[in-house]
């Protein structure tokens, strides 16, 4: 695994922010029928931005990398 992760759902207690990137109008079929089943809130910052536009940047980092 080369994500964030945490183990829980979201925050300690298992909640999010009541905003469109943690409930989005869409969610697509995910494990667990939400976006933070078992990691942090997209609307978690981080030093890059949001956890929502950055969850999946390491492994597009990898994909770009090693097709070079």
């Amino acid at each position: 695994m080369n994500e964030v992760s945490n183990f829980w759902d979201g925050t300690h207690n298992g909640l999010c922010y009541n905003s469109t990137y943690d409930h989005p109008p869409y969610v697509p079929h995910v494990e667990g029928g939400k976006l933070n089943f078992k990691t942090i809130c997209p609307s978690s910052l981080q030093y890059g931005g949001l956890h929502y536009n950055l969850h999946n940047l390491y492994g597009t980092l990898e994909t770009r990398i090693t097709s070079m």
